[in-house]
């Protein structure tokens, strides 16, 4: 894992981040193959809760912010309910991340009771077959109970869909699912992996898949979402808003303390348990995101193909990342 070097900012005035991501926890319910957790982050063990409760304390000192409670699997922790009723009580608005898997029509109610701004589920598919041919037997019949109870009382859910490989067309039936249990917003991603990640094959996209998924179907998903009403042959109906990573970053705390500037990208920039959290946001400030984040963001969602053509041809690297960061703009000027 790398380790950043910033300078301090010189200003008086640090911008203070006002979304977090915060792993809580390694541990989880499943042992998925594609898990993105590195084999660093499985092996912390959890904070203690009071260090949990520092830690919420020294980023809600600020202006309000969103946490975005998460991973392994959150409700791994006993105490979870407590945490999520702590960062409430400093004035955080509170989602979360979870597979569901230990989700129940009590747990449900508690947290529209904690007022709990959306649920977050991962889900690979839309049928049991292909879902639980990621995780587990029996999963997508519980995430489509939860999903039943959830909109009875009104919980807002979004889904999270993860294209690889193996699951490439699902996206097609987006639109229904989320039609049939009230969903209003899906996010969709792309499997990502190191080169020496040992299963990359089975899930990567490969190079057609990732050229259709990049330059057709990406933008047609975020377009029809934004416009279904222009789709010809279509009437005006409710749509889910479907997201894609348009380099909308926002930093994560590992379940050691060490904060990333983003999700996927392994740079601690210090430990906020032990360092001044105007330090830390002073270097989020002076990070580079556009070229050291989404740039190598890109060239690990490629298959070895685009991989090799960036790591041996510099000009045709340049040339693939100057089009990307066109796209990108392009992608979060809709």
């Amino acid at each position: 894992m790398l380790n950043i070097a910033v300078p301090r900012q010189t200003s008086s005035v640090t911008k203070h981040p006002l979304r977090f991501r915060f792993e809580v926890t390694s541990n989880c319910s499943f042992k998925c193959q594609h898990c993105y957790l590195g084999q660093e982050t499985l092996s912390l063990p959890d904070l203690p809760l009071a260090d949990v409760k520092e830690i919420i304390d020294k980023i809600t000192a600020g202006p309000p912010v969103k946490i975005l409670f998460q991973g392994g699997e959150p409700f791994e922790r006993s105490d979870l309910f407590e945490i999520l009723a702590y960062a409430r009580s400093k004035g955080a608005a509170v989602s979360l991340d979870t597979n569901a898997w230990h989700l129940n029509d009590q747990k449900i109610r508690k947290l529209k009771e904690m007022d709990v701004e959306s649920i977050n589920i991962t889900i690979y598919g839309f049928t049991a077959g292909v879902n639980d041919s990621f995780t587990r037997a029996g999963h997508f019949q519980h995430i489509q109970h939860i999903l039943t109870v959830a909109k009875k009382i009104n919980l807002r859910i979004h889904l999270a869909l993860l294209v690889t490989r193996r699951n490439f067309c699902q996206f097609f039936a987006i639109s229904r699912f989320a039609r049939e249990y009230g969903i209003k917003k899906i996010h969709v991603d792309v499997f990502l992996a190191a080169p020496n990640f040992p299963h990359r094959e089975k899930y990567q996209l490969n190079t057609p898949q990732f050229i259709v998924f990049w330059a057709m179907i990406r933008p047609f998903l975020k377009l029809s979402s934004l416009r279904p009403h222009l789709m010809r042959g279509t009437s005006p109906r409710p749509s889910a808003e479907v997201s894609i990573c348009d380099a909308n970053r926002f930093p994560l705390i590992k379940p050691n303390g060490n904060l990333w500037p983003c999700l996927f990208y392994a740079a601690s920039m210090g430990n906020i348990l032990h360092e001044a959290p105007d330090d830390l946001w002073s270097k989020l400030a002076h990070f580079n995101f556009e070229e050291r984040l989404c740039c190598l963001c890109l060239e690990k969602k490629m298959d070895r193909i685009g991989q090799k053509i960036m790591s041996s041809n510099k000009k045709a690297a340049r040339l693939i990342l100057r089009i990307y960061r066109f796209y990108v703009r392009i992608m979060r000027s809709i």
